[in-house]
């Protein structure tokens, strides 16, 4: 878990591919993440559709969350468009809806969880005098949600903030996904470690766990499956030491409320995914798409040929000769070619 935290500090994000089998590299044994009554369950995958006998057996409130851009061509503006109509056979990318019944026993079932991950990740975090902040879950504000379901591709995006805005930080917001161990699930992971880099996008294990700092790019799929999404926010006693962040106990209720997003507005990077622009209106607004279909057909995987390996010869002169004869087509190649522009430029 350490090496979680200084892959998210330098790299933007970390994978743990089994949470069941992490690794003590001292003891050379492994351990899981979780304490056994917070690891993930089958209940918390389902939470969004069963009902709740404390609210007369209703299923929680889901609110459809975007996909798609609206651009113009007369601004550098950039909205998030929302589907509005499910494909046959799946469901609108949303998630539980917040403050509601639910959706505040649903951040008690998680609560142990979250405190694992903080502890875990944290546990190098000491400071000069032996105290270790970071690591006190209380120190943080954490919320715990649902995603379902996906028409198209997302365009890509951060959770909680800019692109690049935490890269300096020793303490930072990072956003946790994963698929209760019951889900495989998917994600664009676009690192631009250079400028035009192309994102690509990896299918996790039902037992990986994806961590993701706040202020890295990513693209959510369309698969159906839950997925848990986890937002953490550290707080002045963590060691944040802004003194205004928008997760500020006074503000962090109406944002979480109407989540800002934040937008990759750079069309000149390679798209992730292959995108699809709506007719311009005559105010001149298009909307950009990533449709499903129109990538896969990108990504489908091409047969890999490798050449045959030819057994070495045991015979030293079959080499040489080998060898003396390739060095010889090469000369002649390129006395050959040499002679030809010869020949061109004396005419």
């Amino acid at each position: 878990m350490p090496e979680v935290f200084e892959n998210l500090r330098k790299l933007g994000y970390a994978v743990i591919k089994d949470f069941n089998q992490l690794r003590d590299p001292n003891q050379l044994t492994t351990y899981s993440l979780f304490q056994e009554k917070n690891a993930p369950t089958l209940a918390q995958a389902q939470f969004y559709k069963t009902a709740i006998q404390a609210s007369g057996g209703t299923k929680p409130a889901m609110e459809t969350i975007f996909e798609g851009v609206k651009v113009n061509q007369g601004n550098m503006g950039i909205d998030c468009v929302k589907p509005q109509i499910a494909h046959k056979g799946t469901e609108l990318r949303s998630v539980m809806t917040y403050g509601t019944k639910h959706y505040k026993a649903y951040q008690k079932l998680c609560k142990g969880q979250g405190d694992d991950i903080i502890k875990g990740m944290f546990q190098n975090h000491k400071k000069k005098n032996g105290t270790n902040p970071a690591a006190e879950p209380s120190f943080w504000h954490t919320e715990h949600n649902i995603v379902v379901g996906g028409q198209d591709h997302q365009h890509p995006h951060c959770d909680q903030g800019k692109v690049g805005c935490f890269v300096n930080e020793e303490v930072f917001p990072f956003v946790v996904t994963h698929g209760f161990g019951i889900n495989e699930f998917q994600m664009w992971l676009l690192p631009m470690k250079k400028k035009r880099d192309y994102g690509y996008l990896y299918q996790f294990p039902k037992t990986a766990i994806l961590f993701m700092r706040g202020d890295f790019m990513h693209a959510g799929p369309c698969m159906q499956e839950a997925r848990g999404h986890a937002l953490y926010f550290p707080l002045a006693e963590a060691g944040w030491d802004d003194e205004y962040p928008y997760w500020e106990s006074s503000r962090v209720e109406a944002w979480i409320k109407d989540p800002a997003i934040y937008l990759n507005n750079d069309f000149r990077c390679p798209p992730f995914a292959w995108p699809q622009y709506s007719k311009r209106t005559p105010s001149g607004d298009q909307v950009i798409t990533y449709p499903a279909d129109l990538t896969h057909d990108l990504l489908r995987p091409l047969k890999r040929t490798l050449p045959k390996r030819k057994r070495a010869s045991n015979k030293k002169s079959e080499v040489k000769k080998e060898a003396v004869d390739v060095d010889t087509s090469f000369e002649e190649e390129f006395q050959a070619a040499k002679a030809r522009l010869v020949g061109e430029a004396a005419i």
